[in-house]
């Protein structure tokens, strides 16, 4: 995820889901060509190859997609849109009602996920759906938490 704007009324995060979709239809794309040098060889082997291929342009539309984040002062909310193939999906958190950016961790993976409610029983909004590896996301959580003007630090299992 990666900042796009950053001033004292806006932050935008944004992150394009582009690279998981194109490795699933490389895959796919690899999967078509072993099958058909298999039928090309008359091994009954294709068809697997051919069914292999299903999958990964199952995969490549699922994860075609862009995710932005705005953090926005003037109107008060935050807004966490998701736009994946011909949909959208996001929600829309008042502003001061959301309390800090945690990283969810699992196994060497994470994500951000934002906790907004009342004190006692706070939601979890994440960002995205799936785990990412890298530190990114620990970077980002604490620029989040800057803007938002409140300590960071704090990690969620």
């Amino acid at each position: 995820m990666r900042i796009v704007e950053h001033t004292e009324a806006r932050l935008v995060l944004q992150q394009n889901l582009a690279l998981a979709s194109f490795i699933a239809l490389v895959a796919a794309v690899s999967f078509l060509v072993a099958g058909w040098n298999a039928f090309a060889d008359g091994s009954g082997a294709w068809v697997g190859w051919g069914l292999a291929v299903l999958p990964c342009l199952a995969v490549a539309r699922v994860m075609a997609g862009r995710v932005t984040v705005t953090f926005d002062r003037e109107r008060g909310v935050v807004k966490i849109d998701r736009r994946r193939h011909k949909s959208i999906d996001g929600v829309t958190l008042e502003l001061g009602d959301v309390r800090r950016a945690l990283v969810e961790q699992q196994s060497d993976t994470s994500r951000i996920v934002l906790l907004a409610g009342p004190e006692g029983q706070p939601m979890r909004h994440p960002f995205v759906h799936h785990y990412q590896s890298g530190n990114g996301s620990f970077r980002v959580a604490k620029k989040i938490n800057a803007w938002l003007g409140v300590s960071s630090g704090r990690t969620a299992q």
